[in-house]
């Protein structure tokens, strides 16, 4: 139990210290949940009355390399499996993973694990200390840009204890709930629908009558609709299909103008989400022109 003791406070020392960085790329998080122990493998002992069930927690801080991989290390605490007659097995782990994001809609994303542990393990006078894989499956929410949610599991694969009077090796599995802070972000409330803006840019028209004396380069003033979708929506309202009517018939009237269409979201969700669905609205207001 003194690995926890001295391991607790470096946690939470990262996770403070990430706040000095003023990036919006990184984010430290607690994690709470349950552990169950499987497969347990004793070599000079009988495995009798194991209450392989317990809780566990831990911290972590992470780095978000691009929108759909980061860089997350965490002390886990993974609770203890007792027996009837060897006493009570302690187990923490530090772990070093990758983290490979996929974003579903704007709030929600799921998420898998890979990487590394550095697994210590007690019981009475036995202690050990050996590197292990890990690897975990989960799903988060955003409440809003700087704080999230998570449900996750994560399985570290042949943790081992060989000591004077102990030698066994087991699975360890860990279930749980986490709340992350995202350092930096912007926080955004609740999504709200983004204006597309239609702003046609009509190029100059040079009228030159056979005369001496050329006149002036006629402007057309240019003409700008604001389109507003619903969330996560590229279907035009029909009540924007009036103000759409004289882009349309500008167009008929000037065929060399130039028309801007741009496309948007808001900020929530994935980067490659917002991109496509920014694009599909752009696309929804040139077909409707047509």
């Amino acid at each position: 139990m003194s690995k926890l003791n001295y391991l607790l406070p470096i946690a939470l020392l990262a996770s403070a210290s990430s706040y000095a960085t003023d990036e919006d790329t990184w984010y430290a998080g607690a994690r709470l949940g349950a552990t169950t122990y499987s497969d347990f493998t004793a070599k000079n002992f009988t495995v009798t009355g194991l209450d392989n069930d317990d809780w566990g927690g831990d911290f972590f801080l992470g780095y978000n390399v691009n929108d759909w991989f980061a860089l997350e290390t965490g002390f886990t605490y993974l609770g203890q499996a007792e027996f009837n007659t060897t006493g009570e097995l302690d187990q923490q782990a530090l772990d070093v993973v990758g983290k490979f994001t996929k974003g579903i809609n704007e709030s929600f994303d799921l998420f898998a694990k890979a990487g590394v542990s550095y697994y210590m393990s007690d019981l009475g006078t036995n202690s050990d200390e050996n590197l292990i894989l890990t690897a975990g499956v989960g799903a988060e929410y955003f409440f809003t840009k700087n704080v999230s949610a998570r449900l996750e599991y994560q399985f570290y694969n042949d943790a081992s204890l060989n000591g004077t009077s102990f030698n066994a090796d087991w699975d360890t599995h860990f279930y749980g709930a986490s709340i992350v802070y995202t350092f930096g972000a912007s926080k955004t409330p609740a999504p709200v629908p983004a204006p597309v803006v239609v702003a046609p840019v009509v190029e100059p028209v040079v009228v030159a009558p056979v005369v001496e004396k050329k006149p002036d380069p006629v402007v057309i003033e240019p003409l700008t609709v604001r389109i507003r979708f619903a969330t996560e929506s590229a279907v035009i309202e029909q009540k924007y299909f009036d103000e759409l009517a004289p882009i349309a018939q500008h167009l008929i009237d000037y065929p060399e103008a130039k028309l801007f269409v741009v496309g948007h979201t808001d900020s929530m969700g994935a980067r490659d989400y917002n991109q496509d669905l920014s694009e599909r609205r752009a696309a929804t207001c040139c077909n409707s022109l047509i």
